[in-house]
């Protein structure tokens, strides 16, 4: 349970800075690695948020853009180390998903 939720909030705040300015320069393996990581450990922060009723009814609602690549052949389900073997990393798809998804 989360009692108090500002060092949280702070912490997701400034992860969101480092992922924006990262997402501008070219990528390496450990930039990688520390992006994935900050990314998981938000999604989780978020969950916790939002269970112990921590975030408001319109963060909530919020949409956000992600790019999503579409497997390469239909049916695919799994999860593969190979991306690129089953999904169109080329071409990614806009879509927008609300908070809690």
């Amino acid at each position: 349970m989360i009692l108090e939720s500002s060092p949280w909030k702070a912490a997701l705040a400034r992860d969101a800075d480092l992922i924006a300015r990262w997402a501008l320069k070219p990528a390496s393996e450990r930039r990688s690695f520390i992006v994935e990581r900050k990314l998981f450990l938000s999604a989780y922060s978020m969950r916790k948020l939002s269970d112990d009723q921590k975030l408001s009814t319109q963060t909530l609602a919020d949409q956000i853009q992600v790019l999503v690549s579409p497997p390469l052949k239909s049916g695919f389900s799994g999860v593969s180390h190979s991306a690129d073997r089953y999904f169109n990393l080329e071409q990614p798809v806009a879509r927008f998903l609300g908070v809690a998804f």
